[in-house]
């Protein structure tokens, strides 16, 4: 879940099969498989946000004010 929020709040959505995630979670938390191996996973189930037009983003400064 956190790969999933973090991927989301830098502009990537993940779609990743259920059963897939699962294991690729497992895998890594047991550590069989290699970091190079989940990167390249992760990569093949990301892809760039792009968000609409109308869309404001919040700059440093306007956090700031609030």
């Amino acid at each position: 879940m956190s790969v999933f929020v973090f991927s989301g709040l830098n502009g990537f959505d993940l779609d990743a099969p259920e059963d897939d995630a699962y294991d690729l979670v497992i895998a890594t938390a047991t550590g069989t498989l290699p970091y190079q191996s989940v990167a390249e996973r992760l990569a093949e189930w990301a892809s760039a946000v792009v968000p609409p037009p109308n869309l404001k983003t919040l700059s440093a400064a306007d956090h700031s004010k609030r």
